[in-house]
């Protein structure tokens, strides 16, 4: 049977150095995450005419974005099984023409 201790979070002592270290990271990371989001927010047409952008206006369009281009997929794909169902059904004809003609 497994032991249930309850094991104590570690507490870390932050120094000066430990604080700093953190800002800088921490920034370059929110920078590269807003810059991901600027990057994004230039593949949506309908943002395009959009002065003041914000995060959730970036996701809700690439969403939204995203569904409408999975459509025209589902909507493509069945479109080509229905024309290969057709060349199907043609080249059937032609063959049997085919056989029958000699």
């Amino acid at each position: 049977m497994a032991s249930t201790t309850n094991k104590k979070k570690r507490i870390r002592v932050w120094t000066p150095e430990d604080r700093a270290a953190h800002r800088v990271f921490e920034k370059s990371r929110r920078e590269a995450f807003n810059d991901s989001m600027i990057d994004l927010a230039r593949q949506i047409p309908s943002l395009a005419r959009t002065r003041r952008l914000n995060k959730h206006m970036i996701v809700d369009h690439s969403i939204v974005r995203h569904q409408v281009q999975r459509q025209l997929c589902v909507d493509a794909a069945q479109e080509i099984r229905s024309l290969l169902a057709e060349r199907d059904e043609l080249l059937m004809e032609v063959n049997q023409w085919r056989s029958t003609g000699g």
